[in-house]
């Protein structure tokens, strides 16, 4: 618990300033008795290109503060459930938890919000299998790339497109809800890179486990 008491203060002045226990609760009290400095703020946010599955380290950086500050970590402005120490870790980033990632710090003077790092994982795209749904449908997911289309057929003849990532900073993610209804289909997925294009083979959806090397 925390209580903070404020008055206009007089050089050569002495002050009592009674401290009691809520609900007459006993035990020691930290008493700062100085005028609070909030924290700093610190910059500019670093740019990290990661593998994916490798290990990630941020630290808030801050110093000069008193009272001791509390922590809220940050991905693309959104809280980090548990993230409250003055160091966020990752023991092996995914594609999906590439982003913006800041930190506000606040005491009881003031607060706060440090862009701390961009994050980029490197991850191949892929085609897999989701096991968190069911039915089981098939995601193709991977880190930032240039622009792909993602089609699919039951002939290899007739072939309609599914997804197109609508930008190049953004990782890849989609879910294909409709594969269950159908019971035998390929995929294929077309990059356009210098007007050229370049095509991955095609593969049975049955037997899919993910994209193999272009043809």
């Amino acid at each position: 618990m925390r209580s903070l008491v404020k008055f206009p203060a007089l050089a050569g002045t002495n002050y009592l300033v009674a401290v009691d226990g809520k609900n007459g609760a006993q035990g020691n009290i930290n008493l700062n008795w100085r005028m609070g400095v909030p924290p700093n703020a610190v910059g500019p946010a670093q740019n990290l290109i990661l593998a994916g599955g490798s290990g990630l380290l941020l630290n808030a950086g801050v110093s000069n503060y008193v009272t001791s500050p509390a922590y809220q970590w940050r991905c693309n402005g959104a809280d980090i459930a548990g993230a409250t120490n003055a160091a966020f870790s990752v023991s092996s980033i995914q594609f999906n938890q590439v982003g913006s990632y800041s930190v506000v710090v606040s005491n009881l003077v003031g607060t706060a919000v440090n862009a701390i790092a961009t994050v980029s994982a490197q991850s191949p795209l892929g085609l897999a299998l989701d096991a968190f749904v069911h039915p089981a449908n098939f995601r193709i997911s991977g880190s930032a790339t240039q622009a792909v289309v993602l089609l699919s057929s039951t002939n290899l003849t007739s072939w309609k497109p599914l997804y197109t990532n609508r930008t190049s900073l953004l990782p890849v993610d989609h879910l294909d809800t409709n594969s269950p209804t159908r019971p035998n289909g390929y995929y294929r997925l077309k990059s356009y890179f210098f007007n050229r294009l370049s095509a991955f083979t095609f593969v049975p959806r049955s037997r899919c486990r993910g994209f193999p090397n272009p043809a």
